[in-house]
């Protein structure tokens, strides 16, 4: 087993090297960013999309089929030497766990955080990569953000960009970046929000109460979503039942304030009739701030500009 110990910060965030570029990898697509200087104006200079095969067994493909579209995204980024790579949340195994018990020794930590995660996620976790912040520490105990991905495919990723001269200094899930964009400026209060990610593929959840992350679910879609059959009903169905166990389950509150990032704005509509009446449902690329050039940001790249912005 390979075990990685690191903050939030440390896992989210990631100083790019210049220019600043990250690529995103969120099949059927592959999708890299270059900006003019990170969080300090991240001004779109390259935005450059690769169509992204599916992975056989697995959520993103490996050898040849991953390679092909990194050498033709690098070569339109520039050939950087660096950059950070975010993946779509099926990558990753993330979860919030509240542990009665909380050891000082790292390795008992461990294996501790591990004992956890196979029970919830009923999965053999022999070959992973572990990574985890403490959110709240208590007598004994402790709330912790963990996220596991496989040691196999995570190396498989990381050497796609390194046969092109190009080292991964950072990997991160999806919704986690977008937590990072929303909170680079501040934004998060006391209002509770769920972070909703909904590009191709999945539906992640994100509850966040006085900026901290305090449930978090990812759903699979690629197996029953059509839009020809399907019209987005089982994606709002998904939404209603994830609220009810919101509120049901870990006291929270009826309406919290819902921020969609999706592939377009249109993916917006299929959630509209699961939404109670009182509840706010917005496009997060909408209440963004214009980028100092006076732009908006493209809601496929939205995870990107939450790594370059996010950023220490």
């Amino acid at each position: 087993m390979r075990f990685e110990k690191a903050l939030l910060q440390e896992l989210m965030r990631f100083r790019p090297a210049m220019p600043p570029v990250a690529a995103l990898l969120e099949p059927p697509r592959l999708v890299g960013l270059r900006v003019a200087k990170a969080r300090k104006d991240p001004t779109p200079l390259v935005v450059h999309e690769e169509p992204l095969p599916p992975g056989e067994g697995a959520y993103l493909p490996s050898g040849e089929a991953l390679e092909r579209p990194v050498a033709s995204l690098l070569a339109h980024l520039g050939q950087p030497r660096e950059i950070a790579v975010v993946a779509g949340d099926p990558f990753f195994r993330v979860q919030v766990l509240r542990l009665p018990e909380f050891p000082r020794d790292e390795e008992e930590r461990t294996q501790v955080l591990l004992w956890q995660l196979r029970k919830i996620l009923n999965a053999p976790l022999d070959r992973v990569r572990l990574r985890y912040e403490v959110l709240e520490r208590s007598a004994g105990g402790a709330v912790v953000l963990a996220a596991v991905c496989a040691e196999e495919e995570a190396a498989a990723l990381e050497a796609a960009f390194e046969r092109e001269g190009c080292r991964v200094g950072f990997l991160g899930p999806s919704t986690f970046a977008l937590h990072a964009l929303w909170e680079a400026g501040g934004r998060f209060g006391d209002e509770p929000v769920l972070l909703l990610n909904h590009p191709e593929g999945y539906l992640s959840f994100l509850f966040v109460e006085r900026g901290r992350p305090v449930f978090f679910r990812c759903k699979d879609l690629a197996a029953f979503e059509s839009p020809e059959t399907d019209g987005g009903g089982r994606t709002a169905q998904e939404l209603r039942l994830t609220l009810a166990y919101y509120r049901e389950k870990l006291g929270g509150p009826q309406s919290p304030l819902i921020l969609l990032r999706g592939t377009s704005a249109g993916r917006a509509f299929p959630f509209e009739g699961a939404v109670e009446d009182g509840a706010s449902l917005r496009t997060l690329a909408e209440v963004l701030p214009p980028l100092p050039s006076g732009g908006s940001r493209d809601e496929t790249a939205l995870p990107l500009f939450g790594v370059l912005e996010g950023c220490p």
